[in-house]
């Protein structure tokens, strides 16, 4: 979530045209969410029924939600609360044992999505960023993917939840299992 919120609003100098709210999931009944246009949920953290059901009919009126995985999701509690709205199911969590000698880097993506839009990739290939696990996860029919890593496994994934759009990240942005949050492709991202 920190580093969410720093790739959001690096400084408080920085004229910004939106506003940031960090709030930890047992804050969460004092925030109106509809002040803002997008939810993220960093780590797929586990939220009461209540909480999770508000958040659904958010994204149901039009809105957005960008979900994380992160090294402590629940896969299960993933499962049963977030796979009707991402299109992810996870079906093994990220290995918590693992050597840093082999890795998984971003592929390919659909360049034409709009979210792709700010980035100038070298020959239309995004930085070699490495991941050195994943966890074991798969699409369902109506979601897209907008991004793989190497080895054809979905990285970015996009679907629609009545008129709203999710998107989620599938693997854990934690430094010990990628060194993407050191990587100047992090923020714009």
């Amino acid at each position: 979530g920190g580093l969410l919120s720093l790739a959001l609003a690096p400084s408080n100098d920085i004229n910004q045209y939106w506003s940031v709210k960090v709030a930890e999931p047992q804050n969460l009944s004092g925030v109106n969410f509809w002040e803002y246009d997008v939810i993220f949920l960093a780590g797929a953290p586990p939220l009461p029924e209540t909480y999770a059901q508000r958040i659904k009919a958010f994204v149901g009126q039009g809105r957005s939600l960008l979900i994380t995985y992160g090294p402590e999701s629940d896969t299960g509690l993933f499962n049963s609360t977030w796979s009707g709205l991402t299109g992810v199911v996870y079906d093994q969590p990220v290995p918590r044992t693992f050597t840093r000698a082999g890795y998984y880097s971003l592929g390919s993506y659909e360049m034409a999505h709009p979210i792709f839009s700010v980035f100038n990739f070298t020959d239309n290939r995004p930085p070699e960023i490495k991941f050195y696990t994943l966890p074991r996860m798969r699409t369902v029919p109506g979601a897209r993917t907008l991004m793989r890593f190497t080895g054809d496994r979905p990285a970015l994934v996009e679907s629609r939840y009545i008129t709203g759009r999710v998107l989620t990240f599938t693997a854990p942005l934690d430094a010990r299992f990628s060194d993407l949050t050191g990587h100047a492709f992090f923020v714009p991202f």
